[in-house]
């Protein structure tokens, strides 16, 4: 969701930027979380969490085994972000993970060991002081709180562009004939062809089925996922889910998409919002207007899908966007005192990039064309809430109806930080039932970073 561009305007467009970041050490997107840490930095222990006396789920019923492919309708021709190759350190965590939450039957079981990015400050203030000896005119300086950098006193950010025909449509209750027709119509094939051309192996799916079909009546429900290509929904969301659900649109999902991506023509804009897609706009702050209508969905008891990093990150868990921090900060405090709490349930999966890869450089697909008998791996956690953070920072006072201070930001940066941990921690159970399952060690398979 929405993020600021710290050291310079990203352009992968023109050749002298590409020079520019290539002769800095930036070859993606740096913000207030990604450092430049060099390439001997040991990389985090990708088993956290293992819970080593466990049996083999090949044989037991959490676990499904099935193939499958697709290919995606909307061409997505625009540039991604990714992480710098060499810009993710462990870091000392700020908070750890309190091992007590409310309502323990809803509750995720702890991190051992949250891993989240975070800021070399170092290399960076030294890369900065090096620009600015450079052109002292224009001097850098970081503001770690604002997560941006201030060129001649002028802050810089970069939003992605709104298209002209962008309007935010009244998606109404979601369970018309016209949602019915398009979750259908593009749910049904999705999940065929990616039964059919690709090689899906997926743990824990009844977690997911659970949630969504049987939760208590007005639990919200947020499902966070981890992205790692353009086909991640329909594609691979369709296949996780059952076909009864497809075919009714009051327990389908509610996504976020970019407005650049998925809006950019009026037929695109009516064909998203009946396909329960609700508009965002990357790099327009926190107090834009689509983020407090995905809110009043959550607040409502619905189902929001939402993948976190704000975009592709093929190579690792990327920055895990403050903005979802203040989507539950808001949900919770339309929601009654009485109320059910909302229900997070983490996704990680590996092996989609595989399937739709991207240029390093650019980030653009390599071919528009998916490619099939590609193994995919699925992990589905338990769900988890954030109750206690939201009960520490009550005297923050309203999220609503006031600018987000300094305390309002801290509270979205510790959800933020959980949600980070939570994801790592999939990541290392997933990889070593993997290994065990499979004899795959997946991240020299897909040379991840993480």
């Amino acid at each position: 969701m929405g993020g600021y561009d710290v050291l310079e305007e990203r352009s992968p467009k023109t050749l002298a930027r590409w020079l520019q970041r290539r002769w800095s050490g930036l070859t993606g997107r740096c913000n207030s979380r990604y450092a430049l840490a060099s390439a001997s930095v040991a990389p985090p222990n990708a088993d956290v969490g293992a819970d080593q006396g466990a049996v083999s789920e090949r044989s037991s019923p959490n676990f499904i085994d099935s193939q499958s492919n697709g290919w995606y309708g909307v061409v997505r021709d625009c540039w991604r972000g990714r992480a710098p190759k060499a810009a993710l350190v462990t870091a000392e965590t700020s908070t750890r993970i309190e091992a007590a939450l409310a309502a323990p039957d809803l509750v995720a079981s702890t991190p051992k060991e949250p891993e989240i990015l975070d800021w070399n400050h170092a290399q960076l203030d030294e890369l900065c002081s090096a620009r600015a000896a450079e052109s002292p005119s224009a001097p850098l300086r970081r503001l770690s709180e604002d997560r941006t950098t201030v060129v001649a006193g002028q802050k810089m950010q970069r939003a992605a562009p709104v298209p002209e025909s962008y309007r935010m449509l009244d998606i109404g209750s979601g369970q018309s004939m016209l949602n019915a027709l398009t979750l259908a119509s593009v749910g049904i094939p999705s999940k065929l062809l990616m039964g059919s051309l690709e090689r899906i192996h997926a743990y824990h799916l009844d977690r997911l089925h659970e949630a969504v079909t049987a939760r208590p009546a007005n639990t919200p429900l947020l499902t966070i996922s981890n992205h790692k290509s353009v086909m991640d929904d329909p594609f691979l969301l369709a296949w996780l889910l059952p076909m009864r659900t497809l075919l009714h649109p009051s327990e389908m999902r509610y996504g976020l998409c970019a407005v650049d991506i998925c809006f950019r023509s009026k037929w695109l804009n009516h064909f998203f919002t009946a396909g329960k897609v609700l508009p965002i706009r990357r790099g327009a702050g926190l107090n834009q207007p689509e983020l407090y209508r995905a809110a009043e969905k959550l607040a409502a008891g619905a189902w929001l899908h939402v993948y976190p990093e704000g975009r592709v990150s093929q190579r690792c868990i990327g920055l895990i966007r403050r903005g979802v921090g203040k989507l539950i900060a808001l949900a919770n405090e339309w929601r009654g005192e009485n109320d059910p709490e909302i229900l997070i349930l983490p996704i990680y999966h590996e092996g989609m990039q595989t399937v739709m890869p991207q240029d390093e450089e650019t980030n653009e697909l390599i071919s528009m064309v998916p490619r099939i008998g590609r193994e995919v791996f699925v992990w589905i956690g338990e769900p988890f809430t954030v109750t206690d953070i939201l009960h520490k920072w009550r005297h923050a006072g309203s999220v609503s109806n006031s600018e987000d201070g300094p305390a309002h930001l801290s509270m979205y940066e510790e959800i933020c930080d959980r949600i980070a941990g939570v994801l790592a921690e999939l990541r290392g159970e997933l990889r070593r039932r993997v290994r065990e399952d499979h004899g795959i060690d997946l991240r020299a398979k897909l040379n991840s970073y993480d």
